[in-house]
């Protein structure tokens, strides 16, 4: 930037600075792209999306248009408005509409469109007129060619003769259809035409009614006018207002749209975007060409970047202002326009007539006549009329030539509207120090603040205050935010830190609530209110250490504040600093003994430092003594954590007296109610969520759980199926579609479940174990292996991937690897599900040495689980130790007392122990209580009973079964499929001393000849016991196909 004297004239300034701007032409290229002089030229969708507020006129007109096509009534429309006011768009909307949309199709072909330019320059007489409305059809007529060279051809010979010849014409080929005109600047081609020619084409339209016309122009003029011109009362006047503040804003944001610039669409919705836009409209006054024109500044955030593009709009716009200030002939309009131009509000007529020395009487004439040419702008008040420009822009053509100042007072004004006062100072204080005194920018920026100084009022904070109201009304927060913060940084005042801060946090946004207060505390330090909300921000955006420090603060000053003793207990919970927690409320229940959230953290407190009886006997107290809804839900969560399921359930009940919609005790008390299996209690508790929320996923989850509960196993797969179509990307909804296909046993549906679930969270190590199963169950071995390995891999600490990897190596037959593996593990961060899978596993691949080490710390890890006793006392009659499985299978019995499973295990340690009668007696009593076939884990067991036992007397077990069970066909089916359960663990090699099972079976064959399914299965298991003692394949082929068939798939799958 040159610098320059401050007596330097603005014109010289200009010429200066105009020659530092960068890219001048790319500047202008880009406004001319705007269509800033030529909306005519949009694309339609353009045009379309660009229409603000004038919806109803544009509608208006094209069903005028409809109405003169498809009746003989027709209409003659005069838009009236000033330069830059829309008419242009308006015209070339009503065109595209009529000609290319689908609305006018079905009557396109019963009108012609005459789209006359929006100035015709060659237009001297009517013959002119005639010529160019047929010029402007000849592109849909292009038969009208060799008839224009005609009438050109007789101009020569007669004027009158080819007049003649174009009116003949025009009227031949509209014929029967409609003549829309459409053209602009309706005075200047009357003007054009002349009196004779406005006479001629009057005469026309009322002998050849075919023309619609819809026409522009700037002001009223006397040929419409007058009463004694003939087009007097001829046409329907529409005059067309300026924008508004709103419609201006909407006209801006479409813009930016239309040219793909969200940025600044929303730029334009903000505060202080609406702020620049005031300051817009206070130099554009409305006026749509020159909210085009100045919408590029809105983002123009330093003063080097407003100055440059401001000048440059300016060099663009000079020759078009004064292109029009010569078009005003008269010397006194001329001087009156010259006063208004450096005025910047409106003026009363003496006020002007005495500025502009004229007396007012002429003053006033001459002014009525600038209206009526829309030159400016009048407002009447009272008896009294008021003038301004009427396009605001016009005052630059004065103002650029104007040798007496050194800036362009409209400039000075855009920078008062753009920048607060401090802004200002502030730049001027850079050109200071900077040594830029006498630039232009510097120059323009003394000005604005000389004008502040003078008047002290500051209008882009006015229009900030506005913005601020305005978000109020309209509930905007996160504008509130936006504005008052904006303020406060300018103005400094506490009313607007207090409003900025409330807004943010009534939004939640806590990171601004924390830059605004400590902002606002380093002009009001001492004020307590701020350091708490600071602290109280701080713990919401989970930096619980600075909280502490301002509650700390704040309590040193104010030692009684409840609320910050309350949230300092909440910052030290966070901190896990739970004995100062239990200090910290028992100094808020000093202050206020009915302190509900003090009971709440004290028992959360007492909870983590491991004391759970006396958090959950300190929450029941609380409860008793303080029945709200807060102490009773706290209570019914700490019961659901300790699954004191009754507790809890009383709790939620006890809430839902007090408030029966409450969302979370009827959530807590499904999940409860599902716990104790009460399964038709859960679907009456979700009907009544369903009722307050119809969509809520936690009661579909559970209601789906119920139902399986219910044994309604298909009702629940198809609410859970219809579920996952309503809600095909939530989590939960494939996860309870994948258990209730895993309780149905549909694992082809449990597997697509689990892909979807997979699908989602790709990371979740639950899903991926699932996965592992569920290929498992299938037999897909190679699959299984490979998601084992896959899980291992993304879960390199957990024991569960690891024991999932051992299960499915053993599964699919590697089981040296599998049981190498398995020797490797440390159990003690497993689950016990999968410990349990393991072993099960092991057992039966019959590495029973594997099995029992993991059998021994399994029990160590979960000492209560029934699933692992249970196999613990397995392996210890394996391994012949009666007295410690007796004493494990007391227990069970004490855990699980109806577990059948239980029963015939003790009855298998009683016969290992104390002989077969005793354990025979057991196991007799189970049968007269229960069908040892409803269940076939039963039955394996009975089969090892039967292996145990008859290691002593093998022909007397079977004389001793056939003789004392009370016998019938289901017998003969359960001791057949006992039977053929030996046969298995024989071919594992877990059954004792085959050889004395050869010699016993031998003697046995007719025990059973009345029971043919047991001597079935008595034949098959002789045959397997020779192959194992020989491996001689003979007497398998004694057996029957099937029966062989069946022994063989056995043999083979080990």
């Amino acid at each position: 930037m040159c610098h320059a004297h401050p007596g330097r004239s603005l014109r010289v300034l200009l010429a200066v600075d105009q020659a530092e701007l960068e890219e001048p032409q790319i500047v202008n290229q880009r406004h001319l792209t705007s269509s800033r002089y030529s909306p005519g030229n949009l694309a339609p969708d353009a045009l379309e999306r660009l229409l603000v507020g004038r919806e109803q006129l544009v509608e208006e007109l094209t069903q005028k248009v409809r109405k003169s096509v498809t009746s003989a009534h027709k209409h003659y429309v005069l838009l009236v408005g000033p330069r830059g006011v829309g008419k242009t768009h308006l015209i070339a909307l009503v065109y595209h509409r009529i000609a290319s949309t689908e609305a006018f199709s079905p009557i396109r072909g019963k009108f012609l469109v005459a789209y006359l330019n929006e100035e015709e320059w060659g237009v001297a007489s009517f013959l002119d007129f005639l010529l160019v409305i047929l010029r402007s059809l000849q592109a849909h007529e292009p038969a009208l060619e060799p008839a224009l060279a005609d009438i050109q051809l007789q101009f020569e010979s007669s004027a009158e003769r080819a007049r003649d010849a174009a009116e003949e014409l025009l009227i031949r080929t509209v014929g029967d259809r409609t003549l829309v005109l459409l053209c602009e600047n309706l005075s200047d081609l009357f003007g054009a035409l002349g009196a004779e020619g406005q006479a001629r084409w009057r005469a026309m339209v009322q002998q050849h009614p075919f023309w619609c016309v819809i026409a522009t122009t700037p002001s009223l003029f006397f040929a419409i006018s007058r009463q004694t011109e003939p087009f007097y009362g001829f046409f329907t006047i529409r005059s067309l207002d300026n924008l508004s503040f709103d419609a201006a804003l909407e006209l801006l944001r479409k813009k930016a749209e239309l040219e793909d610039r969200p940025d600044l669409a929303r730029f334009i919705t903000t505060p202080v975007g609406r702020a620049r836009i005031r300051a817009i409209h206070h130099i554009a006054g409305g006026n749509h060409r020159a909210y085009i024109v100045l919408s590029d500044f809105l983002t123009r955030e330093t003063l080097n970047e407003l100055v440059s593009p401001f000048l440059q709009m300016v060099d663009d716009l000079t020759p078009y202002y004064q292109e029009r200030m010569r078009h005003i002939t008269s010397p006194l309009q001329r001087k009156l326009v010259d006063y208004l131009c450096r005025q910047r509000r409106p003026v009363p007529v003496r006020d002007i007539a005495r500025g502009a020395l004229v007396q007012q009487q002429s003053a006033a004439k001459q002014l009525g006549e600038l209206a009526k040419a829309g030159i400016v702008q009048r407002t009447p008040r009272g008896r009294e009329s008021y003038y301004e420009l009427a396009e605001p822009l016009m005052r630059i053509c004065i103002e650029i030539k104007d040798n007496r100042t050194e800036y362009i007072r409209t400039f000075v004004d855009l920078l008062r509207h753009w920048f607060s006062s401090r802004e200002l100072e502030k730049r001027h204080h850079e050109r200071v120090t900077g040594g830029e005194i006498g630039s232009l920018d510097h120059v323009h920026v003394r000005a604005a603040l000389e004008d502040y100084r003078r008047n002290r009022t500051d209008p882009f904070l006015e229009a900030l205050k506005l913005e601020v109201d305005r978000c109020h009304a309209e509930q905007d927060l996160p504008g509130v935010v936006e504005a008052a913060g904006r303020r406060a940084e300018e103005l400094g005042e506490f009313a607007d830190y207090r409003e900025a801060i409330r807004a943010s946090e009534q939004i939640r946004n806590y990171g601004k609530a924390v830059e605004l207060c400590r902002a606002a505390l380093e002009r009001y330090p001492d004020d307590s209110g701020l350091v708490f909300t600071l602290a109280h921000a701080l713990l919401r955006l989970k930096q619980p250490a600075s909280a502490l420090v301002e509650f700390d603060r704040l309590l040193a000053r104010s030692p009684d504040d409840v609320r910050a003793w309350c949230l300092r207990g909440d910052a030290l919970y966070a901190l896990a600093r739970y004995d100062e927690v239990l200090v910290n409320e028992d100094r808020v229940l000093s202050l206020d003994p009915d302190h509900d959230h003090s009971y709440v953290m004290k028992v959360r407190a007492l909870y983590q430092l491991g004391q759970k009886q006396a958090a959950l006997e300190l929450a029941e107290v609380h409860a008793d003594r303080y029945p709200s809804a807060t102490s009773l839900l706290s209570l019914a969560e700490l019961a659901m954590e300790l699954e004191e399921n009754e507790i809890g359930l009383r709790a939620c009940d006890q809430v839902l007296t007090l408030q029966p919609g409450s969302h979370d005790a009827l959530c807590h008390r499904g999940t409860l109610l599902l716990r104790l299996r009460r399964y038709d209690d859960v679907l009456q508790n979700e009907a009544r969520l369903l009722a307050l929320e119809p969509d809520h996923w936690h009661s579909r989850y559970l209601r789906i759980a119920a139902l399986c509960g219910l044994e309604r196993r298909s009702e629940a797969m198809g609410e859970a199926r219809a579920w996952t179509e309503q809600e095909p990307e939530r989590l939960l909804a494939w996860r309870s579609r994948l258990e209730t296909a895993l309780d149905l046993g549909d694992l082809l549906e449990a597997r697509h479940a689990l892909r979807e679930a997979r699908r989602l969270d790709a990371a979740d190590l639950e899903l991926r174990l699932l996965e592992i199963s569920v290929e498992g169950q299938l037999e897909h071995w190679p699959e299984a292996i490979e998601a084992a390995e896959q899980a291992a891999l993304a879960f390199p600490g957990s024991t569960d991937a690891s024991l999932a990897r051992v299960w499915a190596l053993l599964g699919g037959r590697k089981i040296d690897a599998g049981s190498a593996l398995a020797g490797s593990l440390d159990l003690r961060s497993s689950s016990e599900d999968w410990l349990l899978e393991v072993v099960r596993r092991l057992r039966e691949v019959g590495d029973l040495p594997t099995r029992d080490r993991f059998t021994e710390g399994a029990v160590v890890q979960f000492p209560d689980s029934a699933d692992l006793l249970y196999e613990h006392a397995l392996a210890l009659v394996d391994n012949q130790q009666y007295g410690r499985a007796e004493a494990i299978t007391n227990r069970l019995a004490d855990l699980r007392p109806e577990d059948v499973r239980v029963v015939v295990l003790r009855s298998l340690v009683r016969t290992s122990s104390a002989g077969l009668a005793q354990g025979w007696e057991v196991l007799h009593r189970l049968l007269e209580n229960r069908a040892l076939d409803e269940d076939r884990a039963a039955e394996r067991l009975a089969a090892l009973f039967v292996v145990e036992a008859s290691t002593r007397s093998p022909a007397s077990l079977f004389t001793e079964i056939r003789d004392k069970l009370p016998w019938s066909s289901q017998t003969d089916a359960m001791v057949a499929r006992a039977i053929i359960g030996v046969l298995a663990l024989l071919v594992k090699g877990n059954v004792r001393n085959p050889p004395r099972w050869a010699e016993a079976l031998r003697t046995v064959d007719d025990v059973f000849h009345k029971a043919p399914k047991t001597r079935m299965a008595i034949r098959m298991l002789s045959a397997a016991v020779q192959f194992v003692e020989t491996r001689e394949i003979g007497p398998l082929l004694e057996l029957p196909l099937e029966q062989r068939s069946l022994l063989m798939e056995e043999i083979k799958s080990q």
